[in-house]
């Protein structure tokens, strides 16, 4: 990886630099590992919750690891295979409308959550009595918590086996609210 070609002699991890992701950002390309063909990696990104967006690179391994690991946390949040799945996160790129029917997911990109865009989701959950779980970056539950707190919406009406928060912790707030809306575990 470039960013680390000319550091040599190091004795000691602590020796070496802290970074963040402002010096990935600076310093993008130098991130890149030679043992990979970019043509080949996925690119993901943050929602940017807390400053500005992040976009990263996985391989096809990353990418199962990833797959496996959000899987087996959300099995023991009360997920079960098949249950379908909102998922709330930034979508850097979209996948055509079957494959998620075939995943049994609703994907809600957090770029375009807003009042319009959860009545309609909150609309389509109530339509349906699926099994669904609901994962999602902590900040953009807290958007939909706090729309339902706003609209006076009380129980919402779907059948929410488990909400979870991934990328940050989800506050006091989002956690009690999301629980009284959906009357599900919110992890």
């Amino acid at each position: 990886m470039p960013f680390y070609s000319n550091k040599t002699g190091f004795t000691s991890l602590s020796e070496f630099r802290v970074i963040n992701k402002s010096v990935v950002r600076e310093s993008f390309n130098e991130f890149f590992s030679s043992s990979f063909a970019r043509s080949e990696l996925n690119a993901v990104a943050t929602s940017g919750s807390t400053g500005t967006p992040f976009k990263a690179f996985q391989n096809k391994n990353k990418k199962e690891r990833n797959s496996a690991d959000v899987l087996f946390f959300s099995q023991a949040a009360g997920y079960e295979l098949g249950d379908r799945l909102v998922y709330v996160k930034a979508y850097v790129k979209r996948k055509a409308p079957i494959r998620y029917w075939m995943e049994n997911t609703i994907p809600v990109e957090v770029f375009e959550l807003n009042d319009v865009s959860i009545g309609n989701l909150i609309r389509v959950m109530e339509s349906t009595q699926v099994r669904t779980s609901i994962v999602g970056y902590s900040s953009s539950l807290e958007v939909i918590a706090r729309y339902l707190d706003k609209c006076g919406h009380g129980k919402v009406r779907a059948n929410v086996r488990a909400i979870i928060g991934i990328a940050e912790a989800l506050s006091s707030y989002a956690k009690e609210a999301l629980h009284r809306h959906f009357e599900a575990p919110v992890m």
